[in-house]
C-alpha cells in the first residue's frame, strides 16, 4: 500500500514512535477520561454506561487487597488475582497523592487501571506495526502500520477499561515476535545460532504460558508455535524427521487408517524430537503451573476456583454473541441453578470441532507461515466458542495485519483481488454484528421479547465469521497439509 501515487511505502523509521505510540497514547488517554464523563451518567444516552461493567469489577477487587482482603471477596471477580495486584500498583501514586493532599479522608482513585490498559494498548499497536513491517518487508504501507494505533474498535474496548490488551494481547505479540527474530538467519542453526533459537523457544514458552494464565485462550496457539520451530529448527539442522522433505498431500487420509496413524506419529516426532518445539512446551507448562501454583499459595483455593477452574465451563446467556446463548439461557430455566449435563454437552459439541481446527493448522499452515494459523485459529475459536463478547474481537484483529501482503506475494493475501475478496465477507460480519447488537440491546436494555430474533442474528453473526475464514483461506495458496515424503517417514 502507498500513501500517495508514486510515493515510497512508509517505514518504521519515517513514522517514528510519535505515531506509532505517543499519539495513539495520547488519543487513548483524552477518550478514557472524557466518554465516561459523558456517559457513565446515564444524561446522553439512558440506561447505556460507557466504561465497561467488568471494570468496576477489576477496580473493587484491588481496593479490596488495600484494604487487606482478597480479590476473590468480590462477587464475579473470575480472573486472576494477580490482575487486581497490578491494579492495585497501578492506583498507588494517585491513591498516595490523595493521602497526602487531603489527608484522613480515604479517598481511593480507580483509574490508574484504565491508564495501565490504554498504555498497554498503545505498546500493542506498536508490535503489531514491528510485526507488520517484519512479515512485509518494505511492502508495508502507512494504514497497515497504523491498523492498531488508530483502530476504532481497539480503542473503544480498550478505553471502557478491557484489560484484553494487558493480559492477552501483550504476551501473544511478544511470543509471535520472538518465533518470528528466531528465524532469522535462515540454516544458521549450529553453535549459537541453535543457542538463540533454543532461549527464544524457551521465552515463548514462557509469554504464552503468561497469557494462558491470564486468559485460557492462548493455550491453542502451542501446537502451531511448536509445528513451527521445529519446522526452522529440523529441516535446518537435518533432524531425521524433515531430512526427506515435504510434498502434498491432497485429501486428508481419513479413510486409510494406516496412513494416518504415520502421519500422526510423524508429528509426534517432529513435536518431541526436535530441541527448540520440546523447549516451548516444556517452558510453557513450567510458567502455567508455576504461575496457578503462585496464585493458589497466595490467595487459597479460590485463585484456582475463581479463575481457572470456572471457565472450563463457563457459561453465559447475557452480552454472548454465539449462538450458544439461546441453548443456555434455556439450560438455566429448565435446570436450575446448575444445568452440569448442558454444560458438559455444549463445552463437548463447541470444543471438539475447535480441535480439529487448531490440530489441521498447526500441520498444515504453521510449519510455513505461523501468523496465518495463529489468524485462522483464532477466528474459527471465537466463532465456534459457547461464549463470545466484544473483546474476542480484539483476539484476531491484532493478528490480520500480519497475513496481508508478503514480499513475492503475488497469489496471497497481498493483492488486490484478494483485498476485494474479503470486502463483501468483512462487510457482512459488521452488518451481522450491528444487526446482533440492536437486537440484544431490545432485549437486555429495551425488555423486548425476541429471544428468537437475537437467537437469529447470532446465527448469522456465527455464518458471517465462517463466510470470512472461508475466503480469507481462499485467498491464502498454502501448499496443503504438509508430510515428509519417503516410505520410511509416512507411508
Amino acid at each position: 500500500m502507498k500513501s500517495r501515487a508514486g510515493a515510497q511505502p512508509l517505514s518504521l523509521p519515517r513514522l517514528g514512535l510519535r505515531h506509532l505510540v505517543l499519539y495513539p497514547l495520547l488519543l487513548r488517554l483524552f477518550l478514557s477520561g472524557v466518554l465516561p464523563f459523558l456517559l457513565d451518567s446515564g444524561t446522553l444516552i439512558p440506561g447505556l454506561r460507557y466504561t465497561d461493567v467488568d471494570y468496576a469489577v477489576y477496580t473493587d477487587a484491588a481496593a479490596l487487597l488495600k484494604g487487606g482482603g482478597s480479590p476473590y471477596d468480590r462477587p464475579t471477580y473470575r480472573y486472576t488475582p494477580f490482575l487486581a495486584h497490578a491494579i492495585r500498583i497501578a492506583n498507588a501514586p494517585w491513591n498516595a497523592f490523595w493521602d497526602v493532599l487531603l489527608p484522613g479522608r480515604g479517598i481511593f482513585v480507580d483509574g490508574g487501571g484504565r491508564v495501565l490498559f490504554v498504555a498497554s494498548d498503545a505498546l500493542c499497536g506498536y508490535l503489531v506495526a514491528v510485526l507488520r513491517a517484519r512479515v512485509s518487508g518494505d511492502g508495508a504501507g502507512q494504514w497497515d502500520l497504523l491498523w492498531w494505533a488508530y483502530n476504532p474498535v481497539a480503542i473503544v474496548i480498550c478505553t471502557r477499561g478491557s484489560c484484553e490488551s494487558f493480559l492477552v494481547l501483550l504476551p501473544v505479540l511478544t511470543a509471535v515476535w520472538l518465533a518470528l527474530a528466531a528465524s532469522d538467519g535462515g540454516a544458521d542453526v549450529g553453535g549459537r545460532g541453535r543457542r538463540r533459537m533454543h532461549r527464544s523457544a524457551a521465552l515463548i514458552g514462557v509469554a504464552l504460558g503468561i497469557a494462558a494464565h491470564n486468559r485460557l485462550y492462548p493455550a491453542i496457539y502451542i501446537p502451531a508455535f511448536m509445528a513451527y520451530l521445529s519446522r526452522r529448527e529440523g529441516a535446518a539442522s537435518g533432524a531425521p524427521c524433515w531430512a526427506a522433505g515435504r510434498s502434498l498431500l491432497r485429501s486428508f487420509p481419513w479413510t486409510r487408517p494406516r496412513t494416518l496413524a504415520s502421519y500422526a506419529l510423524l508429528w509426534v516426532r517432529r513435536a518431541f524430537g526436535v530441541p527448540s518445539s520440546a523447549i516451548c512446551l516444556s517452558a510453557f507448562l513450567v510458567t502455567f503451573c508455576g504461575t496457578w501454583a503462585a496464585a493458589k499459595k497466595i490467595h487459597g483455593h479460590d485463585a484456582l476456583h475463581h479463575g481457572l477452574l470456572y471457565h472450563l465451563g463457563r457459561m453465559d446467556n447475557r452480552h454472548n454473541y454465539s449462538p450458544f446463548w439461546y441453548w443456555i439461557y434455556l439450560a438455566g430455566a429448565r435446570c436450575p441453578p446448575h444445568p452440569s449435563r448442558m454444560s458438559a454437552a455444549l463445552s463437548a459439541f463447541s470444543s471438539l470441532p475447535q480441535l480439529a481446527v487448531i490440530l489441521l493448522t498447526s500441520v498444515g499452515l504453521a510449519p510455513d507461515d505461523l501468523p496465518v494459523a495463529l489468524l485462522v485459529q483464532t477466528l474459527f475459536f471465537v466463532a465456534a466458542n459457547r461464549v463470545a463478547t466484544a473483546q474476542y474481537l480484539t483476539w484476531w484483529m491484532a493478528l490480520l495485519p500480519l497475513c496481508a501482503g508478503r514480499p513475492g506475494d503475488e497469489t496471497g493475501m497481498g493483492t488486490s483481488r484478494e483485498h476485494r475478496r474479503l470486502i463483501a465477507p468483512g462487510l457482512g460480519t459488521v452488518v451481522a454484528l450491528a444487526g446482533w447488537s440492536t437486537a440484544a440491546y431490545g432485549l437486555e436494555m429495551g425488555g423486548l421479547d425476541n429471544y428468537l430474533l437475537t437467537w437469529g442474528a447470532s446465527v448469522a453473526y456465527w455464518a458471517a465469521n465462517v463466510w470470512f475464514i472461508v475466503a480469507f483461506l481462499g485467498g491464502t495458496q498454502q501448499g496443503g497439509l504438509g508430510r515428509v515424503s519417503g516410505k520410511s517417514h509416512c507411508d
